[in-house]
Protein backbone atom coordinates (compact mmCIF):
# COMPACT_ATOMS: atom_id res chain seq x y z
CA UNK A 1 0.00 0.00 0.00
CA UNK A 2 1.18 3.36 -0.78
CA UNK A 3 2.11 5.61 1.95
CA UNK A 4 0.08 8.34 2.73
CA UNK A 5 1.46 12.41 2.32
CA UNK A 6 1.58 14.83 4.58
CA UNK A 7 0.24 17.12 2.04
CA UNK A 8 -1.98 15.79 -0.15
CA UNK A 9 -5.23 17.78 0.70
CA UNK A 10 -4.60 20.28 -1.86
CA UNK A 11 -3.61 18.16 -4.94
CA UNK A 12 -5.81 15.76 -7.11
CA UNK A 13 -4.17 12.48 -8.80
CA UNK A 14 -0.90 10.64 -8.08
CA UNK A 15 2.54 11.77 -8.08
CA UNK A 16 4.63 11.57 -10.95
CA UNK A 17 7.01 8.26 -9.87
CA UNK A 18 9.60 9.58 -11.42
CA UNK A 19 9.19 13.33 -9.72
CA UNK A 20 8.68 11.17 -6.54
CA UNK A 21 12.14 9.46 -6.96
CA UNK A 22 13.58 12.86 -7.71
CA UNK A 23 12.58 14.64 -4.61
CA UNK A 24 12.17 12.00 -1.86
CA UNK A 25 14.86 12.00 0.75
CA UNK A 26 14.12 8.63 2.67
CA UNK A 27 17.23 6.37 1.08
CA UNK A 28 19.41 8.63 2.91
CA UNK A 29 17.58 10.91 5.99
CA UNK A 30 16.41 6.98 7.43
CA UNK A 31 19.33 7.33 9.22
CA UNK A 32 17.90 9.71 11.41
CA UNK A 33 15.24 8.40 12.23
CA UNK A 34 16.14 7.98 16.18
CA UNK A 35 16.82 11.36 16.39
CA UNK A 36 13.44 12.09 14.47
CA UNK A 37 11.20 10.03 17.13
CA UNK A 38 13.51 11.86 19.84
CA UNK A 39 12.34 15.34 18.46
CA UNK A 40 8.51 14.32 18.24
CA UNK A 41 8.95 12.94 21.96
CA UNK A 42 10.61 16.40 22.84
CA UNK A 43 7.68 18.26 21.40
CA UNK A 44 4.83 16.64 22.41
CA UNK A 45 6.02 16.56 26.27
CA UNK A 46 5.95 20.17 25.33
CA UNK A 47 2.50 20.34 24.11
CA UNK A 48 1.41 18.44 27.03
CA UNK A 49 2.96 20.98 29.74
CA UNK A 50 1.67 23.74 27.50
CA UNK A 51 -1.68 22.04 27.97
CA UNK A 52 -1.77 22.14 24.10
CA UNK A 53 -2.56 18.34 24.09
CA UNK A 54 -4.48 16.44 26.80
CA UNK A 55 -2.00 14.10 28.76
CA UNK A 56 -3.79 10.86 28.26
CA UNK A 57 -3.31 11.53 24.63
CA UNK A 58 0.15 13.03 24.88
CA UNK A 59 0.53 9.72 27.29
CA UNK A 60 -0.58 7.60 24.71
CA UNK A 61 1.51 9.51 21.94
CA UNK A 62 4.95 9.28 23.73
CA UNK A 63 4.48 5.23 24.23
CA UNK A 64 3.41 4.82 21.27
CA UNK A 65 6.47 6.43 19.89
CA UNK A 66 8.61 4.69 22.39
CA UNK A 67 7.66 1.51 20.82
CA UNK A 68 8.22 2.54 17.65
CA UNK A 69 12.26 3.30 18.48
CA UNK A 70 12.20 0.02 20.09
CA UNK A 71 11.36 -2.34 17.43
CA UNK A 72 13.47 0.03 14.39
CA UNK A 73 16.20 -0.89 17.22
CA UNK A 74 15.71 -4.64 17.68
CA UNK A 75 15.17 -4.61 13.99
CA UNK A 76 11.08 -5.79 13.98
CA UNK A 77 9.85 -3.25 12.38
CA UNK A 78 11.74 -2.16 8.67
CA UNK A 79 12.06 1.12 7.27
CA UNK A 80 10.35 0.48 4.13
CA UNK A 81 11.24 2.90 0.58
CA UNK A 82 8.24 4.13 -0.49
CA UNK A 83 8.29 6.91 1.82
CA UNK A 84 9.00 10.57 0.84
CA UNK A 85 11.55 11.18 4.30
CA UNK A 86 11.73 9.61 7.52
CA UNK A 87 9.29 12.36 9.14
CA UNK A 88 6.30 10.69 6.65
CA UNK A 89 7.50 6.87 7.94
CA UNK A 90 7.46 7.79 11.58
CA UNK A 91 3.49 9.90 11.49
CA UNK A 92 1.89 6.93 9.34
CA UNK A 93 3.80 4.22 11.51
CA UNK A 94 2.36 6.14 14.43
CA UNK A 95 -1.25 6.70 12.35
CA UNK A 96 -1.68 3.06 12.04
CA UNK A 97 -1.27 2.36 16.03
CA UNK A 98 -3.15 5.46 17.36
CA UNK A 99 -5.11 6.81 14.44
CA UNK A 100 -6.07 10.44 13.54
CA UNK A 101 -4.84 11.46 16.85
CA UNK A 102 -0.94 10.68 15.32
CA UNK A 103 -1.13 14.32 13.62
CA UNK A 104 -1.20 16.18 17.04
CA UNK A 105 2.45 15.58 16.60
CA UNK A 106 2.49 18.80 13.81
CA UNK A 107 0.88 21.28 16.35
CA UNK A 108 3.55 24.26 16.25
CA UNK A 109 5.84 22.38 14.15
CA UNK A 110 6.75 21.69 10.60
CA UNK A 111 9.01 19.47 8.60
CA UNK A 112 11.06 22.42 8.34
CA UNK A 113 12.43 23.17 11.72
CA UNK A 114 11.89 19.37 12.07
CA UNK A 115 14.58 18.69 9.60
CA UNK A 116 17.28 20.96 10.63
CA UNK A 117 16.60 20.00 14.16
CA UNK A 118 17.19 16.41 13.45
CA UNK A 119 20.49 17.29 11.38
CA UNK A 120 21.69 19.50 14.31
CA UNK A 121 20.96 16.52 17.21
CA UNK A 122 22.62 13.97 14.73
CA UNK A 123 25.58 15.92 14.19
CA UNK A 124 25.72 16.60 18.36
CA UNK A 125 25.64 13.30 18.75
CA UNK A 126 28.66 12.54 16.45
CA UNK A 127 30.73 15.16 17.13
CA UNK A 128 30.90 13.41 21.05
CA UNK A 129 32.83 10.95 18.73
CA UNK A 130 34.60 12.67 16.61
CA UNK A 131 36.09 14.73 19.62
CA UNK A 132 37.01 11.31 21.01
CA UNK A 133 38.76 10.04 18.10
CA UNK A 134 40.77 13.42 17.58
CA UNK A 135 41.54 13.39 21.44
CA UNK A 136 43.20 9.92 20.88
CA UNK A 137 45.01 10.82 17.55
CA UNK A 138 46.90 13.39 19.45
CA UNK A 139 47.54 11.00 22.25
CA UNK A 140 49.26 9.57 19.26
CA UNK A 141 51.01 12.18 18.27
CA UNK A 142 52.58 13.14 21.39
CA UNK A 143 53.61 9.24 22.69
CA UNK A 144 55.34 8.83 19.15
CA UNK A 145 57.50 12.04 20.08
CA UNK A 146 58.06 10.84 23.57
CA UNK A 147 59.41 7.54 21.56
CA UNK A 148 61.59 9.02 19.33
CA UNK A 149 62.41 12.36 21.95
CA UNK A 150 66.21 12.35 20.86
CA UNK A 151 66.03 11.07 17.05
CA UNK A 152 67.38 13.62 15.10
CA UNK A 153 65.88 14.19 11.89
CA UNK A 154 66.60 16.80 8.79
CA UNK A 155 64.56 19.66 9.08
CA UNK A 156 63.24 21.36 5.23
CA UNK A 157 62.16 24.32 3.58
CA UNK A 158 61.73 24.39 -0.30
CA UNK A 159 62.00 20.78 0.58
CA UNK A 160 65.66 21.15 0.51
CA UNK A 161 67.53 20.14 3.80
CA UNK A 162 67.79 22.98 5.85
CA UNK A 163 68.21 22.82 9.72
CA UNK A 164 68.62 19.56 12.03
CA UNK A 165 65.61 19.20 14.04
CA UNK A 166 64.36 16.62 17.06
CA UNK A 167 61.80 14.08 15.72
CA UNK A 168 59.28 15.39 18.79
CA UNK A 169 59.41 18.80 18.06
CA UNK A 170 58.38 17.40 14.08
CA UNK A 171 55.85 15.89 16.29
CA UNK A 172 54.96 19.04 18.54
CA UNK A 173 54.56 21.32 15.39
CA UNK A 174 51.42 18.75 14.46
CA UNK A 175 49.90 18.69 17.60
CA UNK A 176 50.20 22.83 17.87
CA UNK A 177 47.92 22.06 14.64
CA UNK A 178 45.83 19.56 16.32
CA UNK A 179 45.08 22.60 18.85
CA UNK A 180 43.80 24.27 16.48
CA UNK A 181 41.45 21.76 15.45
CA UNK A 182 40.12 20.98 18.30
CA UNK A 183 38.92 24.93 18.31
CA UNK A 184 37.48 24.26 15.01
CA UNK A 185 35.73 21.07 16.37
CA UNK A 186 34.39 23.13 19.32
CA UNK A 187 33.40 26.00 17.54
CA UNK A 188 31.07 23.96 15.25
CA UNK A 189 29.82 22.10 18.24
CA UNK A 190 28.56 25.38 19.66
CA UNK A 191 27.40 26.55 16.54
CA UNK A 192 25.61 23.30 16.46
CA UNK A 193 23.88 22.96 19.91
CA UNK A 194 21.02 25.04 19.23
CA UNK A 195 17.64 23.72 18.83
CA UNK A 196 15.17 24.94 15.88
CA UNK A 197 12.67 23.08 17.31
CA UNK A 198 9.21 25.09 16.92
CA UNK A 199 10.48 27.77 14.36
CA UNK A 200 7.87 26.14 12.12
CA UNK A 201 7.71 26.38 8.41
CA UNK A 202 8.95 29.68 8.07
CA UNK A 203 7.44 32.34 10.84
CA UNK A 204 6.91 30.21 14.19
CA UNK A 205 3.21 29.91 15.53
CA UNK A 206 0.21 31.00 16.82
CA UNK A 207 0.09 28.72 19.56
CA UNK A 208 1.51 28.71 22.51
CA UNK A 209 4.69 26.44 22.70
CA UNK A 210 7.44 26.96 24.94
CA UNK A 211 10.41 25.94 22.64
CA UNK A 212 12.82 26.09 25.67
CA UNK A 213 11.09 22.99 27.06
CA UNK A 214 12.15 20.86 23.97
CA UNK A 215 15.31 22.43 23.45
CA UNK A 216 15.84 21.25 27.15
CA UNK A 217 14.65 17.84 26.96
CA UNK A 218 17.10 16.84 23.70
CA UNK A 219 20.09 18.05 25.35
CA UNK A 220 20.85 21.52 23.33
CA UNK A 221 22.29 24.50 24.95
CA UNK A 222 20.63 27.27 23.22
CA UNK A 223 17.11 27.99 21.46
CA UNK A 224 16.73 29.37 18.06
CA UNK A 225 16.73 33.15 18.08
CA UNK A 226 14.10 33.81 14.83
CA UNK A 227 12.41 31.60 13.44
CA UNK A 228 12.88 32.94 9.87
CA UNK A 229 16.84 32.00 10.20
CA UNK A 230 16.18 28.88 11.80
CA UNK A 231 14.98 27.03 9.24
CA UNK A 232 17.20 29.05 6.60
CA UNK A 233 20.25 28.99 8.16
CA UNK A 234 23.45 25.89 7.75
CA UNK A 235 26.05 28.02 8.60
CA UNK A 236 26.80 25.20 11.64
CA UNK A 237 27.58 22.72 8.63
CA UNK A 238 30.18 25.37 7.15
CA UNK A 239 31.59 25.09 10.30
CA UNK A 240 31.45 21.39 10.50
CA UNK A 241 32.83 21.11 6.96
CA UNK A 242 35.82 23.70 7.90
CA UNK A 243 36.87 22.19 10.63
CA UNK A 244 36.69 18.73 8.66
CA UNK A 245 38.95 20.26 6.19
CA UNK A 246 41.41 21.53 8.21
CA UNK A 247 42.17 18.84 9.99
CA UNK A 248 42.53 16.74 6.69
CA UNK A 249 44.81 19.38 5.45
CA UNK A 250 46.69 18.91 8.31
CA UNK A 251 46.92 15.18 7.47
CA UNK A 252 47.67 15.48 3.66
CA UNK A 253 50.70 17.64 4.79
CA UNK A 254 51.85 14.65 7.19
CA UNK A 255 51.11 11.63 4.91
CA UNK A 256 53.23 13.40 2.31
CA UNK A 257 55.73 13.99 4.76
CA UNK A 258 55.51 10.38 5.85
CA UNK A 259 55.42 8.82 2.11
CA UNK A 260 58.82 10.48 1.44
CA UNK A 261 60.42 9.58 4.22
CA UNK A 262 59.58 6.20 4.47
CA UNK A 263 60.44 5.87 0.11
CA UNK A 264 63.86 4.16 -0.96
CA UNK A 265 66.25 6.93 -0.82
CA UNK A 266 65.66 8.21 2.26
CA UNK A 267 63.95 4.89 4.30
CA UNK A 268 64.33 6.49 7.92
CA UNK A 269 60.54 5.87 8.41
CA UNK A 270 58.55 2.32 8.95
CA UNK A 271 55.10 2.03 8.40
CA UNK A 272 53.29 -0.79 9.85
CA UNK A 273 53.18 -3.89 7.82
CA UNK A 274 49.22 -4.20 8.64
CA UNK A 275 48.72 -0.92 7.22
CA UNK A 276 50.00 -1.37 3.76
CA UNK A 277 49.88 -3.04 0.72
CA UNK A 278 51.21 -4.81 -2.34
CA UNK A 279 51.72 -4.77 -6.19
CA UNK A 280 49.79 -7.52 -7.91
CA UNK A 281 53.31 -7.78 -10.26
CA UNK A 282 55.88 -6.11 -8.25
CA UNK A 283 56.54 -8.91 -5.16
CA UNK A 284 58.91 -6.24 -3.50
CA UNK A 285 56.19 -3.31 -3.03
CA UNK A 286 55.08 -1.87 -0.04
CA UNK A 287 52.56 0.72 -0.80
CA UNK A 288 51.81 3.86 1.91
CA UNK A 289 47.54 3.21 0.86
CA UNK A 290 46.05 4.68 3.37
CA UNK A 291 48.23 7.72 3.50
CA UNK A 292 47.57 8.37 -0.22
CA UNK A 293 43.85 7.95 0.28
CA UNK A 294 43.87 10.65 3.46
CA UNK A 295 45.63 12.83 0.84
CA UNK A 296 42.90 12.37 -1.65
CA UNK A 297 39.63 12.48 0.80
CA UNK A 298 41.27 15.59 1.87
CA UNK A 299 39.83 17.32 -1.81
CA UNK A 300 36.69 15.25 -1.63
CA UNK A 301 36.37 17.42 2.09
CA UNK A 302 36.94 20.26 0.14
CA UNK A 303 33.77 19.49 -2.31
CA UNK A 304 31.31 19.46 0.74
CA UNK A 305 32.78 22.43 2.10
CA UNK A 306 32.46 24.35 -1.52
CA UNK A 307 29.35 22.64 -2.83
CA UNK A 308 27.69 23.85 0.38
CA UNK A 309 28.80 27.82 0.09
CA UNK A 310 27.42 27.08 -3.74
CA UNK A 311 24.31 25.77 -2.74
CA UNK A 312 23.34 28.89 -0.08
CA UNK A 313 24.91 31.97 -1.70
CA UNK A 314 21.35 32.23 -4.27
CA UNK A 315 18.99 30.76 -1.74
CA UNK A 316 16.28 33.25 -1.11
CA UNK A 317 15.14 33.74 2.33
CA UNK A 318 13.14 30.83 4.25
CA UNK A 319 13.04 27.12 3.21
CA UNK A 320 14.13 25.96 -0.04
CA UNK A 321 14.05 22.43 -1.20
CA UNK A 322 17.67 23.06 -2.53
CA UNK A 323 18.61 22.38 1.53
CA UNK A 324 17.59 18.64 1.16
CA UNK A 325 20.89 18.36 -0.76
CA UNK A 326 22.85 19.21 2.66
CA UNK A 327 22.56 15.80 4.06
CA UNK A 328 24.16 13.06 1.99
CA UNK A 329 27.81 15.48 1.49
CA UNK A 330 27.48 15.62 6.01
CA UNK A 331 26.62 11.52 5.98
CA UNK A 332 29.85 11.51 4.12
CA UNK A 333 31.80 13.99 5.67
CA UNK A 334 30.89 12.25 9.16
CA UNK A 335 31.84 8.68 7.86
CA UNK A 336 35.02 10.05 6.19
CA UNK A 337 36.67 12.23 9.08
CA UNK A 338 35.92 9.40 11.70
CA UNK A 339 37.42 7.09 9.33
CA UNK A 340 40.43 9.19 8.89
CA UNK A 341 41.33 10.13 12.29
CA UNK A 342 41.12 6.20 13.07
CA UNK A 343 43.47 5.18 10.46
CA UNK A 344 46.03 8.37 11.04
CA UNK A 345 46.19 7.13 14.84
CA UNK A 346 46.59 3.72 13.77
CA UNK A 347 49.33 4.59 11.44
CA UNK A 348 51.75 6.88 14.09
CA UNK A 349 50.75 3.95 17.23
CA UNK A 350 52.82 1.84 14.53
CA UNK A 351 55.22 3.46 12.95
CA UNK A 352 59.19 3.41 13.81
CA UNK A 353 62.59 5.25 12.74
CA UNK A 354 65.46 3.97 11.73
CA UNK A 355 68.97 4.87 13.31
CA UNK A 356 70.71 3.49 11.12
CA UNK A 357 68.79 4.59 8.32
CA UNK A 358 69.25 8.66 9.08
CA UNK A 359 73.17 8.26 9.74
CA UNK A 360 73.60 7.63 5.96
CA UNK A 361 70.74 10.98 5.24
CA UNK A 362 73.53 12.86 6.94
CA UNK A 363 76.23 12.04 5.36
CA UNK A 364 76.46 14.52 2.33
CA UNK A 365 74.71 17.30 3.88
CA UNK A 366 75.52 21.09 4.98
CA UNK A 367 72.57 21.52 7.39
CA UNK A 368 74.94 23.05 10.28
CA UNK A 369 76.06 26.02 7.41
CA UNK A 370 74.02 28.32 10.32
CA UNK A 371 75.65 27.04 13.16
CA UNK A 372 78.77 27.76 11.44
CA UNK A 373 77.56 31.63 10.63
CA UNK A 374 76.64 31.86 14.36
CA UNK A 375 79.82 30.68 15.76
CA UNK A 376 82.02 33.08 13.70
CA UNK A 377 79.06 36.31 14.61
CA UNK A 378 80.64 34.94 18.30
CA UNK A 379 84.21 35.44 16.83
CA UNK A 380 83.81 38.91 16.30
CA UNK A 381 82.47 39.21 12.60
CA UNK A 382 78.66 40.55 11.68
CA UNK A 383 76.15 38.72 10.89
CA UNK A 384 76.29 39.66 7.56
CA UNK A 385 80.06 38.93 7.05
CA UNK A 386 79.71 35.54 8.81
CA UNK A 387 76.89 34.19 6.44
CA UNK A 388 78.75 35.08 3.74
CA UNK A 389 82.03 33.53 4.90
CA UNK A 390 79.82 30.16 5.93
CA UNK A 391 78.66 30.32 2.15
CA UNK A 392 82.32 30.69 0.72
CA UNK A 393 83.28 27.36 2.61
CA UNK A 394 80.00 25.55 1.49
CA UNK A 395 81.08 26.42 -2.22
CA UNK A 396 84.85 25.84 -1.57
CA UNK A 397 83.53 22.49 -0.42
CA UNK A 398 81.29 21.99 -3.75
CA UNK A 399 84.61 23.10 -5.64
CA UNK A 400 86.66 20.04 -3.21
CA UNK A 401 83.97 17.62 -3.11
CA UNK A 402 83.53 17.77 0.24
CA UNK A 403 81.23 18.79 3.28
CA UNK A 404 81.67 21.08 6.21
CA UNK A 405 82.60 18.05 8.30
CA UNK A 406 85.24 16.89 6.24
CA UNK A 407 86.92 20.60 6.37
CA UNK A 408 90.57 20.84 8.64
CA UNK A 409 90.69 23.59 10.80
CA UNK A 410 93.75 24.39 8.56
CA UNK A 411 90.90 25.38 5.60
CA UNK A 412 88.72 26.98 7.51
CA UNK A 413 91.61 29.42 9.47
CA UNK A 414 92.84 30.39 5.71
CA UNK A 415 89.40 31.20 4.02
CA UNK A 416 88.24 32.66 7.80
CA UNK A 417 91.05 34.71 9.58
CA UNK A 418 89.49 35.19 12.77
CA UNK A 419 87.99 31.43 13.19
CA UNK A 420 90.06 28.34 15.08
CA UNK A 421 89.97 25.12 15.11
CA UNK A 422 87.22 25.29 18.35
CA UNK A 423 84.31 26.07 15.35
CA UNK A 424 84.62 22.24 14.62
CA UNK A 425 83.34 20.90 17.54
CA UNK A 426 79.93 22.89 16.63
CA UNK A 427 79.85 21.32 13.82
CA UNK A 428 77.42 18.36 15.07
CA UNK A 429 74.11 17.06 13.89
CA UNK A 430 72.58 16.07 17.47
CA UNK A 431 74.16 19.00 19.21
CA UNK A 432 73.10 21.35 16.67
CA UNK A 433 69.31 20.58 17.00
CA UNK A 434 69.70 19.96 20.85
CA UNK A 435 71.05 23.23 21.66
CA UNK A 436 67.94 25.81 19.84
CA UNK A 437 66.23 26.84 23.40
CA UNK A 438 64.38 29.51 22.37
CA UNK A 439 60.87 29.26 23.50
CA UNK A 440 59.26 27.11 20.74
CA UNK A 441 62.56 25.57 19.84
CA UNK A 442 63.91 22.13 18.79
CA UNK A 443 66.18 22.42 21.66
CA UNK A 444 66.38 19.33 24.15
CA UNK A 445 65.04 20.85 26.92
CA UNK A 446 62.54 23.25 24.92
CA UNK A 447 61.18 19.90 24.13
CA UNK A 448 60.94 18.42 26.90
CA UNK A 449 58.74 21.41 28.41
CA UNK A 450 56.38 21.85 25.41
CA UNK A 451 55.76 17.68 25.79
CA UNK A 452 54.75 18.11 29.49
CA UNK A 453 52.53 21.34 28.18
CA UNK A 454 50.86 19.26 25.54
CA UNK A 455 50.19 16.44 28.29
CA UNK A 456 48.99 18.65 30.52
CA UNK A 457 46.07 20.17 27.92
CA UNK A 458 45.07 16.68 26.80
CA UNK A 459 44.47 16.09 30.05
CA UNK A 460 42.64 18.82 30.50
CA UNK A 461 40.80 18.23 27.36
CA UNK A 462 39.90 15.29 27.57
CA UNK A 463 36.66 13.94 27.25
CA UNK A 464 34.03 13.99 30.05
CA UNK A 465 33.20 10.17 29.12
CA UNK A 466 36.70 9.32 30.01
Amino acid sequence: MASRKLWGGRFQGKQDPVALAFTESFSFDQQMWEEDIDILKAHVTMLVEKQIVQKEVGKKILTTLQSIHQEINESKLVLTSEHEDIHSFIEEELTKRIGEEASLIRIGRSRNDTVVTDLRLYLKRELSEILELHHQYLEALIDLGERFQDVVIPGYTHFRRAQPILFSFYCLAHFAGGMRERQALEFAHQWDDVSTLGAGAVSGTSWPIEPKISSKLLGFSETFFNALDAVSERDFLLAFYFACNLILTHFSRLSEDLILWSSEGLAYVDLPDDLCTGSSLMPQKKNPDPLELLRGKTGRMFGHLSSLFMLLKGLPMGYNRDLQEDKEPLFDAIKTIKESLYMMTRILEGLSLSKEALAKVWVDDFSLATDLADELVKSGYSFGEAHAYAGKLVRHCDEKGKFLKDLTAEEIKKMIPKADGKILKFLSIPESAKRRESPGGTGEKAVSKALIEAKAWLKEKAPKTR
